[in-house]
């Protein structure tokens, strides 16, 4: 007759001890695998390293994801190496040996359209204006499509699709995308019509870029300088960097680049000085600058920054000024760029001067009354700053300021 057999059951002792020794082997493994991709030198490894830490670092709320993964001495270094690119651009500056005179001044019809805007592809634009004649009926120069909703096939150059085409207004706006990041980019072929504004309270607090747009009457509008964000909460009361508005100064200059629009309409990536502010329509100051008379002058792909939202400003030789926003920061919509993308996307569209501006949950682009990118912020309006870089109608450039007080 079989006996019955109890299992002998395990003393609290044991099973503390079985949890340890199993809580220790993952302990070790995951060790191992720290040390490793925390200090090979595996190229592949090492970038991601990398660009993983300079995310983390240059994301003002998420700088302890760097420390939860990787050793202090690894952060460090990867630092080192983001200030020792900083001071690479220091005696980096704008000449402007590239300008061009306005060899489009004589044509017109479409030979001014097509010379003018090279940068839409003329067979997808001319399928189109073939089949919608009547855009046609004011003549190309009052030429306006709206394909905000991207139903139509119209594409750059680049292979961007075009979502608007206003030349009455001398601008063209296009989706940007890329591996893992969307984006919006508008070309503006007369600088004139690009404006830096205040905060209606500047000093005190600022307005999302919505309230820049509406109150200032712009077709247009982007964030603009970075400004003191103490514990993720700055409400845009004090400018960082220089900020400056017609010739004055209102900010607080400090080391990083300049990016400054003189009153021929060229614009600048320089070092500040407080003896050229007079020379200056606008400027305001960030980092790094991405293009110089032409050159790219990043060292490496990331420029230190890893990868995050972006608002980037540039020129073509013949003043056409752009401006560029990067969503970023969410996971299935889009994550983020580089500076080294974004200067890639530049270089697609000739730009001989180009720059980041603040970037992050600051990133965000206002278009005919709505906001037309995603910000990473909690609103997901972008945040409070104390300016912003406008468009405006090209009919109101001469007496925009009377009508619009631009001071606080």
């Amino acid at each position: 007759m079989a006996r019955n057999r109890r299992k002998k059951k395990k003393s609290g002792k044991q099973i503390v001890a079985r949890i340890f020794t199993t809580i220790s082997i993952i302990g070790v493994i995951a060790f191992g695998i720290r040390e490793y991709i925390s200090y090979t030198n595996n190229a592949f490894i090492a970038g991601w390293r990398s660009l993983y830490i300079e995310t983390a670092v240059t994301t003002h709320s998420h700088q302890w994801l760097a420390g939860l993964v990787f050793p202090r001495s690894v952060i460090n270094a990867v630092v080192a190496d983001i200030n020792a690119q900083t001071i690479a651009q220091e005696n980096m500056e704008s000449t402007w040996k590239n300008e061009e005179t306005n060899k489009n001044a004589n044509l017109t019809g479409s030979d001014w359209f097509y010379a003018t805007y090279w940068e839409l592809d003329t067979t997808s634009i001319r399928d189109y204006l073939d089949e919608n004649p009547s855009v046609l009926s004011y003549g190309y120069e009052n030429i306006k499509i709206d394909n905000m909703d991207g139903d139509l096939n119209i594409y750059t150059t680049g292979g961007d699709r075009v979502l608007v085409v206003d030349t009455a207004n001398n601008f063209f706006l296009t989706e940007v995308t890329g591996d893992g990041y969307v984006g919006k980019m508008a070309f503006v072929k007369e600088p004139e019509q690009i404006k830096h504004v205040l905060s209606k309270s500047f000093g005190s607090y600022g307005e999302e870029i919505e309230d820049f747009g509406d109150s200032y009457g712009a077709l247009l509008a982007i964030n603009a300088a970075p400004f003191e964000d103490v514990g993720g909460h700055g409400s845009g009361a004090i400018v960082r960097g220089a900020c400056i508005v017609d010739g004055v100064e209102y900010g607080h200059p400090n080391s990083m680049k300049l990016y400054a629009m003189t009153f021929d309409n060229l614009l600048y990536v320089t070092n500040y000085s407080s003896d050229n502010v007079s020379k200056y329509r606008w400027g305001v100051q960030f980092y790094p600058a991405l293009i110089i008379d032409g050159e790219n002058v990043l060292t490496t792909d990331s420029g230190g920054n890893g990868i995050q939202p972006r608002t980037i400003i540039g020129q073509q030789s013949d003043k056409t000024f752009m401006m560029l926003i990067i969503d970023g920061r969410q996971v299935g919509y889009s994550l983020g760029a580089t500076v080294g993308e974004c200067a890639t996307i530049m270089e697609r569209y000739k730009a001989v001067q180009a720059g980041a501006l603040d970037g992050g949950s600051s990133a965000v682009m206002y278009y005919d009354g709505d906001l037309i990118t995603k910000s990473s912020s909690v609103s997901g309006r972008g945040r409070y700053c104390p300016d912003s870089l406008i468009v405006i109608p090209a009919d109101q450039v001469d007496g925009w300021e009377d009508e619009y007080s631009n001071f606080p």
